[in-house]
C-alpha cells in the first residue's frame, strides 16, 4: 500500500481559553481559528461572576505548525489569560 504524499491527516485537539468577559472576544477568536481555516467542531463557553470566562474549543488540525500558529494567535488578544491544550 503507498500513500499519496499530498495526503493530509487531521488530528483532533482541544483548547482550553480563559479570558476576561469583555463583549466581541468570542467573535476574536472564532475569527483566528477561521484565518487558519480549522473548522471548530464543539464549543463550550462559561463565564463567572468574576467576570471571567472558560472556552473550550474542540477542532481538527493539519499538523503541529497550524496549532501553534492558532495558540499564538490567541494569546494575542487584549483579555485573553491563558491558553492550554486539554489531554483527555
Amino acid at each position: 500500500v503507498q500513500w499519496s504524499s499530498s495526503a493530509v491527516s487531521q488530528r483532533p485537539v482541544r483548547l482550553r481559553v480563559v479570558t476576561s468577559n469583555r463583549t466581541g472576544l468570542l467573535a476574536d477568536l472564532t475569527n483566528a481559528f477561521q484565518n487558519r481555516g480549522i473548522n471548530i467542531t464543539s464549543a463550550h463557553c462559561d463565564a463567572d461572576d468574576s467576570d471571567r470566562a472558560v472556552n473550550t474549543f474542540t477542532f481538527n488540525v493539519k499538523g503541529l505548525s497550524q496549532l501553534n500558529s492558532l495558540i499564538r494567535a490567541l494569546k494575542q488578544f487584549k483579555g485573553v489569560y491563558d491558553v492550554d491544550r486539554v489531554h483527555s
